[in-house]
């Protein structure tokens, strides 16, 4: 029997003081950008009268519409934020109103009582009151959560966007950018103090992101640290590994990896990335160089049981949950598109302005992928994104042309016929792992979406599915080696992928019948 208690603590112990402290940070930034747009505007009149050509007004004009687009957005983060804290409160007062009727009931119906011993019926009567009881708090309180997670959900959207997209081209949104070798001699430095620091978990990350180093550099190729962090998301870490010079190179690729994978154990992404940076180099131009980067830069769902260091933290068995339940819907997706979108920004800064990029997800990966295509810009500077075996393209996106990113011709996806999780099977498994995100999905979306989102291999999707044969035979059934990263990028699949990386679109075998 499920255990009301487990969902109403968890309830219980988020903070709605704090989610209203980040409130006032919000409404700070609406007032003071808010004010920076009035006194552009109030500096208008007098630059047009005292300045013989247009084009400082139009600066100060376009500064503060970018001022007002600013505050808006401040405004609706603090108003998501507002309803956020709201739907908490309600959810707290929810809980405490099941637990005083819960109390009131057992009182009423003496189930505090222990029956005798022999009297079979009342000991049968006693235990169904109780079991009836315990049902209906446990229905109440998942009601309750389901509530919270709609509201959770659009609050977590409308925070997706990121301010400095609303800058016109042309202004700086941070310092210049270091450079890709910099960078890398930064993070090596950092990489060093850690192999020899006294903290374990910093030690063993260290040593494991070194091995994967060492691996890229045996295929002789360049090598580039681009991210290094063995702190961040919640102690799981971050790395990100460039097989090949990014500065220099004619095609850069991005590859996500999906669950079940952690940066302290990179080697299959950062050999698959050299192979793929191999592969577009044959594809394109005999003088063309590739680079492909394994990007490990999101909390990704199930990463501990990859993960070669120790659970750390206070409570282990609690980080496991919480990492565990990343992985039955799209919601750890939405923020992984928010780090995949930052760090493709300063990658392009890194890179030729006349290099291509094509962002590469595998598996919960190219869900990361596609909600980064729905949020970041056309100016974003990504030429083409491949989705392989994905379990859906995540929330609000219904066809390929609702990418912002990039055209829907530009959309590609592999699944091969045998691979269990672009199926419906992931769905219905997700679905019975968290009944209420189903409620949550269909309040605050209005429609019946998948926890996963539409199957962008579907032709109603309109991408470009790529019709290759898998590198493993299948004869039916169930079969997870079908899914394995190694069988997507390798064989045709991997000729295909590296071909539209290289931009020769002309060769990629697509499904005609779209």
């Amino acid at each position: 029997m499920p255990d009301p208690a487990l969902p109403a603590d968890d309830l219980r112990r988020a903070d709605a003081a704090a989610l209203r402290a980040a409130v006032v940070r919000w409404e700070a930034v609406d007032l003071f950008v808010g004010q920076g747009g009035d006194r552009a505007r109030n500096a208008l009149a007098a630059l047009q009268q005292g300045w013989s050509t247009p084009q400082a007004s139009q600066a100060v004009a376009a500064l503060a519409r970018t001022g007002d687009r600013l505050a808006d957005s401040a405004r609706a983060a603090a108003q998501a934020v507002v309803s956020l804290a709201g739907a908490l409160e309600g959810a707290h007062r929810d809980v405490e109103r099941v637990y005083a009727q819960a109390e009131a009931a057992i009182t009423a119906q003496q189930l505090r009582r222990e029956p005798i011993a022999t009297n079979v019926a009342e000991i049968a009567t006693i235990a169904a009151e109780r079991r009836a009881l315990v049902s209906g708090m446990h229905a109440e309180v998942r009601s309750a959560e389901a509530r919270l997670e709609a509201v959770a959900l659009s609050t977590t959207h409308t925070l997706a966007v990121d301010p400095r997209d609303l800058l016109p081209p042309g202004v700086a949104t941070q310092p210049p950018n270091p450079g890709a070798r910099d960078l890398d001699a930064r993070n090596r430095a950092a990489l060093a103090a850690d192999r020899s620091s006294a903290d374990g978990r910093h030690a063993l990350f260290a040593r494991a992101v070194q091995r994967a180093l060492d691996e890229a550099a045996a295929h002789g190729q360049v090598v580039q640290l681009l991210t290094y962090d063995a702190d961040s998301l919640d102690g799981h870490g971050a790395a990100a590994i460039a097989v090949g010079d990014i500065a220099h190179a004619d095609t850069v690729s991005v590859l996500v990896p999906g669950v079940g994978n952690s940066p302290t154990d990179m080697s299959d992404a950062v050999r698959l990335s050299a192979d793929l940076a191999a592969a577009t180099a044959r594809s394109g131009p005999a003088d063309a160089t590739s680079a492909a980067i394994a990007w490990f830069g999101y909390d990704i769902p199930l990463s501990w049981t990859a993960d070669q260091r120790p659970i750390g933290g206070r409570n282990p068995v609690a980080e496991i949950i919480a990492n565990s339940v990343l992985a039955i819907d799209a919601s750890a997706a939405v923020s992984g598109a928010a780090r995949l979108g930052a760090f493709t920004r300063e990658m392009r800064a890194m890179i030729a302005p006349s290099a291509t990029v094509t962002l590469i997800g595998h598996s919960y990966g190219s869900t990361v992928v596609s909600q980064a295509a729905r949020t970041m810009p056309p100016e974003a500077g990504i030429d083409d994104i491949v989705l392989l075996g994905s379990p859906g393209a995540g929330y609000h996106v219904a066809t390929a042309h609702d990418y912002t990113a990039v055209p829907a011709d530009h959309v590609y996806t592999v699944a091969f016929p045998g691979d269990p999780i672009p199926n419906d099977i992931t769905d219905l498994i997700a679905e019975l792992a968290n009944p209420a995100g189903i409620i949550a999905r269909a309040l605050a979306m209005g429609d019946r979406t998948g926890p996963f989102g539409t199957d962008p291999n579907a032709p109603s999707f309109d991408a470009q599915a790529i019709m290759v044969p898998s590198g493993i035979s299948w004869n039916g059934g169930v079969d997870l080696g079908q899914h394995a990263l190694d069988n997507y990028l390798s064989g045709p699949s991997l000729q295909a992928v590296a071909a539209v990386a290289a931009g020769r679109y002309s060769v990629v075998p697509v499904r005609r019948e779209r």
